[in-house]
């Protein structure tokens, strides 16, 4: 598998949240505790960086836009949680 830059960038910001919310034998982000705030931290900037748009809603949830041409066009949404059960993978 070739490793483009976005690639290589992706890895090195999941290797972080993964160290900075490290809990043998796997990772410990409890919701709206410093683990899963820093994850948001970490994702916002990375997005900032690439110039995509960061927002949140009333119950803190994050969302990153990729702006298009076409603001009512239908959008594609994925989504994941930056939270994590005790010592999750």
């Amino acid at each position: 598998m070739t490793s483009t830059p976005e690639i290589a960038k992706a890895r090195t910001v999941f290797d972080m949240m993964r160290e900075q919310s490290s809990d043998p034998p796997g990772v410990t982000r409890t919701s709206y505790g410093d683990g899963e705030n820093f994850a948001h931290r970490t994702i916002a900037e990375w997005a900032q960086e690439i110039s995509l748009e960061v927002t949140h809603d009333y119950a803190g949830n994050q969302y990153v836009t990729l702006p298009g041409r076409d603001r009512a066009a239908p959008k594609v949404v994925m989504g994941s949680h930056m939270d994590s059960i005790r010592h999750g993978w």
